[in-house]
């Protein structure tokens, strides 16, 4: 049987990598419309994709600081 621990940080792991992709997805498709509406062909697609993927990775950085705080496992900087 599986332990729940690992259960419980797969589970926090697939939504964090999902948190990621709908980023991007909302940043392309909103991207997407605004250019056709605008005629501004391809500037707004990649801007908010290219801001989708900054958000998404900030998030990821916060829950991975976020778990190694929860697991009592504070990060290795060069001052440690």
């Amino acid at each position: 049987m599986l332990d729940p621990e690992l259960l419980r940080k797969m589970g926090a792991a697939t939504a964090a990598a999902a948190e990621l992709v709908v980023s991007v997805g909302l940043g392309l498709l909103v991207g997407g419309w605004l250019d056709g509406q605008l005629g501004t062909s391809p500037f707004l697609l990649l801007l908010l994709s290219l801001v989708g993927l900054l958000v998404g990775f900030w998030r990821l950085n916060r829950w991975l600081k976020g778990s190694e705080q929860r697991d009592g496992n504070e990060p290795q900087g060069p001052g440690n």
